[in-house]
């Protein structure tokens, strides 16, 4: 018995031996598909296999449904007997709430002092009263909403988001706990929500680093198709509210955008970081091939209708996109340069909407010559939409008397 426990496999089997004799034994296997390697996915399944077999148990396999439509062709599955149950997965706020609930009991009563930004020193008696503040944000009906929403279903995501924003520079800690001890009720506000959950603790945002793709712009390097991926969503979009729409196939999109010369390899480099954002999903969940069919998912709709006219999330693309005309590289090259050096709130925030402006104006430009194309080649309703100038650009219009009336007030304050 020494010996097989040194061994360790040989101490296991006989304990599961046993188990398994006396009453129904099953074994669960979670985040199987959290291994990025391929083999080593395929290891699992096989050795899982293996062992049921070996000691007539039960193995159950948790899987995201992409995953297991990903293989369950492969030998490994197909060589067995499988039975595949599909369950929904939970809304991120639930999780999200009994996880605060959990830090709050840890951290209550534990001390901290901090050092505001104005410079005072304050003492909090009780830290885990953030977690308080976090969740009353966070679960509020708005912080729930723009969570579940940019989580596009999937819970890590969602989790991911959440631990960015606790993690997130953007995020007044200081000033939260301060406010806290005079209004139970004080909140987060929502631009604070959703910096600190898109940009964790990065000061600036760049796409390849963040879980929310760049609807401004398709890094394509072209600069006739710097809105591809906005055309694409919003036609997408724009498609689903139609009665019998059952998803757009992706061949029928080649086709449709061929005619306006944009080439299959285009077409792949926009639709693949959509998917892989969240933003459009295949029908059935599987990887992306010319027989797929396309639909827009709960985030496509928010981002082509209400987040690209959001100041914050505008300002955001603005720096990260391709700048192909020489005199706003200037222009904008310039603003950035006043606003890194201006010290007076109030200044910096016009000098920010001015190049928000910039930016937005020139992509007006870009549009009109797509909707003239589109047009010239009857690609048909959904593709003569002109969602910059009609809907976007009026929106941020409201947005910077919004902000620049903000930064008044906390100046005042």
């Amino acid at each position: 018995m020494f010996s097989d426990r040194s061994e360790v496999i040989p101490y296991v089997d006989r304990i599961i031996s046993y188990a398994a004799k006396n009453r129904p034994f099953y074994i669960t296997i979670d985040n199987v598909d959290q291994i990025e390697d391929d083999k080593r996915q395929n290891e699992i399944f096989a050795e899982a296999q293996a062992l049921a077999k070996k000691h007539q148990l039960n193995i159950i396999i948790s899987l995201r449904d992409t995953t297991y439509r990903k293989y369950r062709a492969a030998p490994t599955f197909d060589a067995f007997e499988v039975e595949a149950i599909y369950i929904d997965p939970p809304s991120v706020v639930p999780v999200l709430s009994r996880r605060f609930t959990y830090a709050r009991k840890l951290l209550q009563g534990q001390k901290a002092e901090l050092t505001l930004e104005n410079g005072l020193r304050f003492k909090a008696e009780d830290i885990g009263a953030f977690f308080e503040i976090t969740a009353q944000s966070l679960l509020s009906v708005s912080g729930a909403e723009l969570l579940n929403t940019l989580a596009g279903g999937n819970i890590r995501r969602g989790l991911t988001l959440a631990r960015e924003f606790l993690s997130s520079g953007h995020v007044t800690a200081d000033k939260a706990l301060e406010s806290y001890l005079t209004d139970r009720d004080w909140r987060f506000p929502d631009h604070e929500i959703f910096k600190g959950a898109v940009l964790g603790g990065r000061r600036f945002y760049r796409e390849e680093d963040c879980l929310l793709a760049n609807m401004f712009c398709a890094k394509l390097g072209i600069p006739s198709l710097q809105l591809l991926r906005l055309h694409i969503a919003d036609y997408l979009v724009h498609m689903s509210g139609q009665p019998s729409f059952e998803g757009v196939p992706f061949d029928e999109l080649v086709a449709t955008l061929h005619q306006v010369g944009v080439a299959h390899r285009e077409i792949e480099q926009v639709i693949r970081p959509l998917l892989e954002s969240s933003i459009i999903r295949t029908v059935d969940g599987a990887p992306l091939a010319d027989e797929s069919r396309l639909l827009p998912t709960r985030l496509a709709g928010f981002l082509t209708r209400d987040l690209m006219g959001k100041f914050n999330y505008a300002e955001m693309c603005a720096i990260d996109a391709h700048i192909y005309d020489d005199v706003l590289w200037e222009q904008i090259k310039t603003l950035t340069a006043k606003i890194q050096s201006e010290t007076n709130r109030i200044t910096t925030m016009r000098l920010r909407i001015k190049r928000v402006e910039a930016f937005v104006t020139s992509l007006v430009a870009c549009e009109e010559k797509w909707v003239i194309e589109a047009k010239r080649r009857n690609l048909g309703s959904g593709w003569i939409e002109s969602p910059i100038r009609e809907r976007i650009q009026p929106a941020l219009q409201e947005e910077y008397l919004r902000v620049l009336n903000s930064a008044q007030r906390n100046s005042a304050g």
